[in-house]
């Protein structure tokens, strides 16, 4: 007689776990999918860094036309330096030592900078409350050479200056037409001089805050890219040209020379030269207030075309 009893199914495997071949495959294809989303959140945040460095150079160009319509006329490059003679310009008379940055202050949200700096000290020391001080609107998030817009130097009067991403086009802000140093410093140019046309014309671009080996603004003057200090060698200026400016004849590049594409700052940077450290090429602002970002296949006749304002010289193959 058969046991009405029912037996139960033994599982075959019982609290099972994972081998240790499936957890190493299951790791193999996280990092699989790790790496195809890296590159994707990479490109994310340079994209961000670009969007931030292009609207950076937006308020730096439109800053420039809101000074022109208040002054009749550009900024000029420098104002004079240290201990040099003040500014002769009626417009400018008094001012010492100053880029043109420093006189966009007001237009980009730094007023009370700008009248901290009284626009006439005559020594570094008095004017230490600008120099010292970096301004956001001045930095490159993949810029890495002066960490927090902050560059160490040799000086002694000095010990941690601030430092731009950013340089102006010296024939555009300075004075090409002038025979002197002083001359040259002082701009004299209005938007409608710039026969070229100011979509035509570069204004601003991208520069390494600090380029050189020495990694410090270097006492001698030779790689630093300061927002507000006109020293000769520390200014953020681009496009020099030695013809006429004779004093910084010795050891200048030929006038415009192209961008740098990501060079190493401490290697590899050319101090008179303006840089990128964006891998699809050097964001510029041009005259007319626009922002574009030039490709480092440019030509370098055409790049040194855009940035003469009065060359005549018809821009081809521009973004």
């Amino acid at each position: 007689m058969r046991s009405g009893r029912f037996r139960r199914p033994v599982c075959a495997v019982a609290n099972r776990g994972f081998t240790l071949v499936e957890l190493l495959v299951v790791i193999a294809i996280i990092g699989v999918l790790v790496a195809l989303l890296l590159p994707a959140v990479q490109a994310a945040r340079e994209s961000a860094r670009r969007s931030t460095c292009q609207n950076n150079l937006k308020q730096h160009v439109l800053s420039l036309h809101n000074f022109e319509d208040a002054y009749l006329q550009l900024p000029p490059m420098v104002s004079a330096g240290w201990t040099s003679a003040h500014a002769t310009q009626e417009k400018f008379k008094g001012a010492i030592g100053f880029t043109f940055f420093t006189w966009l202050l007001p237009y980009i949200e730094q007023k009370p900078l700008y009248d901290a700096s009284a626009m006439n000290v005559g020594t570094v020391v008095n004017g230490r409350t600008v120099y010292f001080t970096p301004i956001k609107a001045h930095l490159c998030p993949s810029e890495i050479s002066a960490p927090k817009g902050i560059g160490t130097t040799t000086n002694a009067s000095a010990n941690t200056w601030a430092t731009s991403n950013y340089a102006g086009n010296y024939y555009v802000l300075g004075n090409p037409s002038g025979t002197t140093v002083a001359q040259c410093r002082e701009g004299q140019s209005r938007l409608a001089s710039l026969v070229d046309g100011t979509s035509n014309t570069i204004v601003l671009a991208e520069r390494y805050g600090i380029c050189g080996n020495t990694g410090v603004v270097n006492s001698s003057g030779t790689n630093g890219n300061l927002w507000c200090d006109s020293n000769l060698n520390w200014r953020p200026v681009f496009c020099l040209n030695p013809s006429k400016e004779p004093a910084l004849a010795t050891g200048a590049y030929p006038p415009c020379a192209k961008f740098q594409q990501s060079p190493h700052w401490y290697n590899n940077c050319e101090y008179l030269r303006t840089q990128t450290p964006h891998p699809g090429g050097i964001i510029v602002a041009m005259a007319d207030g626009s922002v574009k970002s030039i490709p480092h296949s440019i030509a370098d006749a055409v790049w040194a075309a855009a940035c003469d304002p009065t060359d005549g010289v018809p821009l081809t193959n521009w973004p």
